[in-house]
């Protein structure tokens, strides 16, 4: 199956969300510290992102240097230890082990494996909540990232 017209879609929602995060940003300088070689919003508890995304950051992937891959799939594979060490994939689902669990790995946080000496090895092709993270998305009862 083609993505090509998918990933062009996608990559207009990219787009947007970047704006978005300008508009906000300008308003909210003072409270917004993002800058080239800070990678504090790359540590989460989990990966939440689409499988549009998933794709479309694996396609970019399959285009990186040969060298930029090894990184990525040694990090991958740490990534995979942390989230297995957690405990957040074990026990069934209604059990209380389960819940706890969940509850333990939102305390834990996990480098994104995308980081590569310190910055996003993708960054121009990062997810719609790595492009957000951190804005105030909404205040005074408005939503701050629409015109």
């Amino acid at each position: 199956m083609k993505l090509d017209k998918y990933f062009q879609m996608y990559e207009g929602l990219l787009a947007e969300a970047d704006q978005a995060f300008e508009r906000v940003k300008g308003k909210y300088s003072e409270e917004i510290h993002c800058q080239k070689g800070c990678y504090d919003c790359c540590y989460v508890n989990m990966f939440f992102i689409c499988w549009l995304e998933v794709l479309y950051l694996y396609e970019k992937y399959e285009k990186s240097p040969s060298w930029l891959r090894r990184k990525i799939d040694r990090n991958l594979v740490t990534t995979w230890q942390d989230i297995l060490a957690s405990g957040v994939l074990m026990g069934e689902y209604s059990s209380e082990d389960w819940r706890q669990n969940v509850k333990n790995v939102a305390k834990l946080k996990i480098l994104c494996p995308l980081v590569v000496n310190g910055s996003c090895a993708l960054y121009q092709y990062r997810p719609v909540i790595c492009r957000l993270y951190g804005t105030p998305l909404i205040t005074g009862g408005r939503l701050e990232i629409s015109d």
